[in-house]
């Protein structure tokens, strides 16, 4: 390269060189260091030859960057750091896992990574996060990357149609919830990459430990998580943290005494919480879930002790899970973006479902009035005080339709919360 004024600058400067790597590898540990070291000493090739199954630059999209520390050119560097943060040290250490543990949020997954810190510091254990809500938006074809349908279920039977994937979601995601962020959007193609590809990864002697509450968002996702296992000839379990904290509270055994916490989801729970559900709920089976279910049941002749009750971790039978897997198809051919969950169900409503409470929550922010409030205010207390685990980008994402309709007067740009404001018609 050569040094004249036009030359392209290859190199930081010294200090802003240092601040980066520090950035880069902050949160790393001695063996995921090594690993980097290795990649860049190897080059590219190397790096590509390693992360071959998915993980390579291939998998994070068109946009590349010049890692400028060390002259190699690889993937979007917070995608490869992300990836090795959270995968097993070695692709084949993935075969010796005695559980993996997936959850359908990133709040959750993190709190449930402290939770479990020694277990996972081990190398016996794995959080993985599908950090998606699917409560809203599309979801047809989400077993693949650029859809195409699954002609072994019959998953497009119905339609004919060969379409969706999870990047036609992301795509939706972008244009009408504000998923506008280039590295948000990458973080969840590896999600949805990495979900897809660990089945195929993983030993049938591993257990798979689905944490799904009652909600519209972790039951679909637990619906397409069991499809994509569909083929996994290992034990696969769900954990309803919500139902099992609110059994130990009411049990006095989890929380301050004369305090009930409701929580809306999961990742609303401390990681002390989260071990103290894992703990009482990791011994349930399917069949005494199901017998402990009946008034009176006695057990060696002496009536069921109340703390056992309810404390729901599931190992699914087999016909269990195929009837999941075929209400995952179901859901996916319906062409609805919007889900609520009601009667152990997830249900398709109509898009505008929320819209009559968002009305009468922008009337009450706004108050006698009709004030403009900001959007963000009014999504905020909407999610508040709804019974329901609700999204903001969805919530907002309606607030924006109720304006471009005309039921809501609006100041600013329509778009992202923090750029407009609203009121009601006056």
């Amino acid at each position: 390269m050569g040094n004249g004024e036009g030359a392209r600058k290859t190199k930081l400067e010294e200090p802003d060189r240092k601040r980066r790597l520090l950035e880069m590898t902050a949160g790393m540990n001695e063996d995921q260091l090594r690993a980097v070291l290795d990649k860049l000493l190897g080059g590219e090739e190397a790096l590509q030859a390693e992360t071959g199954n998915g993980f390579g630059p291939e998998a994070f999209g068109a946009e590349k960057i010049e890692n400028e520390a060390s002259g190699v050119g690889v993937g979007d560097w917070n995608t490869f750091r992300r990836t090795l943060l959270e995968r097993e040290p070695g692709l084949s250490a993935a075969d010796a896992l005695e559980r993996v543990h997936i959850v359908p949020s990133d709040s959750a997954a993190a709190g449930l990574r402290q939770a479990l810190q020694p277990e996972i510091e081990s190398g016996r254990e794995r959080v993985y996060a599908l950090g998606d809500n699917l409560s809203y938006g599309p979801i047809r074809g989400l077993d693949s990357r650029e859809g195409g349908g699954n002609e072994e279920n019959g998953q497009y039977e119905e339609s004919g149609k060969h379409e969706g994937g999870w990047i036609d979601r992301l795509g939706w995601l972008e244009e009408t919830a504000g998923l506008g962020d280039a590295e948000r959007r990458r973080g969840l193609d590896g999600d949805y990459r990495l979900l897809a590809e660990l089945p195929e990864r993983l030993s049938a002697d591993t257990e798979i430990v689905i944490w799904a509450a009652g909600t519209a968002a972790d039951q679909t996702a637990l619906r397409l998580v069991l499809f994509l296992f569909r083929h996994f000839a290992g034990t696969v379990r769900i954990v309803d943290a919500l139902d099992v904290y609110g059994r130990l509270q009411s049990l006095g055994r989890i929380g301050r005494k004369g305090i009930t916490v409701t929580h809306l989801h999961s990742g609303e729970m401390m990681p002390d919480d989260l071990r103290a559900v894992w703990q009482a709920a990791s011994g349930m089976t399917w069949e005494k879930a199901a017998r402990l279910k009946e008034p009176g049941m006695l057990r060696d002749g002496k009536a069921v002790e109340a703390e056992d009750e309810g404390l729901i971790s599931i190992a699914l039978p087999g016909e269990e899970r195929r009837r999941l897997e075929r209400e995952w198809t179901a859901l996916s051919v319906d062409g609805a973006t919007l889900r609520t969950y009601r009667d152990g169900s997830v249900v398709a409503v109509p898009e505008d479902y929320y819209d009559g409470y968002l009305l009468e929550t922008a009337a009450e922010v706004c108050g006698p009035g009709g004030e403009y409030r900001k959007a963000a205010r009014v999504v905020g207390q909407a999610i508040g005080y709804s019974e329901e685990h609700l999204s903001d980008g969805f919530l907002n994402h309606r607030l924006n339709m109720l304006v471009y309709s005309g039921k809501l007067e609006f100041r600013g740009v329509p778009r992202l919360m923090r750029m407009y404001e609203v009121r009601p018609v006056r």
